[in-house]
């Protein structure tokens, strides 16, 4: 329901793009955002984090038209 929300509120606000990430391992999420249309773009970095030790995480963007 959250994503679904924040959908329809981007386009009250003329947004027509959402992107988010998501670590490689967490394979629900990625199940999710795949569930919801959005489409892997690729990986990406997390910079200025060196309390993490995976910085890679797998980047996902959806369209909501016009």
């Amino acid at each position: 329901k959250l994503f679904i929300e924040a959908e329809k509120e981007a386009i009250k606000n003329n947004i027509y793009d959402i992107r988010i990430d998501t670590h490689m391992k967490n394979l629900y999420m990625q199940g999710l955002l795949k569930k919801l249309g959005y489409i892997k773009c690729g990986v990406i970095t997390l910079l200025n984090r060196p309390d993490l030790d995976d910085n890679l995480r797998i980047a996902y963007q959806k369209h909501l038209g016009k």
